[in-house]
C-alpha cells in the first residue's frame, strides 16, 4: 500500500524544511546535533510498555484478533505542526490530525484498551495523557547521544 504522491512530497518538502532551518540555528561547539528522520509514515494508534513477556504474547494475539474483528473507515487531514519536548535534549516534530481523526482514534483505542483489560493485560498510560494523534515528522537530539 503505498502513500498518495502528494502527501508523500509534502512530508519530504516539510522535512527538508525543518531540516534547513534547524541547521541554520546557533549552537556552541561543545553541542552536537542528531537528527532521527523517520524512516516510514505511520501513525500510531496506541503506545504501550512494561509487559511482562506473557503479556506481550497475549497483546500480540488479542491485537490481531481486533485488527482483523475492526472496520477501519477514515481520512486522515493533518491541520498543523507542533514541537514537543519530550526529554531534557530531545524536541520532536510531529504533524496533528484534525479533530475529527481525533475523536475516531481515540475510539479505537479506547475499544482496543478494553479488549486488553479484559484478557488482564494491563493499560498503563492512557491515550489521554500523551500526544495527540500524529505522524511524527523530524526528531532533533542535543547532545553526545539520543
Amino acid at each position: 500500500e503505498s502513500v498518495p504522491r502528494d502527501f508523500g512530497t509534502s512530508f519530504d518538502l516539510v522535512e527538508s524544511e525543518i531540516m534547513r532551518e534547524v541547521q541554520e540555528l546557533p549552537f556552541a561547539l561543545e553541542h552536537m546535533m542528531f537528527y532521527h528522520q523517520q524512516k516510514s509514515m505511520h501513525l500510531s494508534l496506541s503506545y504501550d510498555c512494561c509487559w511482562t513477556e506473557e503479556e506481550v504474547q497475549n497483546f500480540q494475539l488479542v491485537f490481531r484478533r481486533w485488527l482483523g474483528q475492526t472496520r477501519f473507515n477514515l481520512h486522515l487531514h493533518f491541520t498543523h505542526l507542533e514541537c514537543w519536548l519530550e526529554r531534557f535534549n530531545s524536541l520532536t516534530i510531529i504533524a496533528v490530525v484534525d479533530s475529527a481523526a481525533q475523536r475516531e482514534l481515540l475510539r479505537w483505542n479506547h475499544q482496543l484498551n478494553e479488549l486488553l483489560r479484559s484478557h488482564d493485560i494491563p493499560v498503563l498510560v492512557q491515550r489521554e495523557d500523551q500526544m495527540p494523534f500524529h505522524m511524527t515528522v523530524l526528531g532533533i537530539y542535543l547532545g553526545k547521544e539520543f
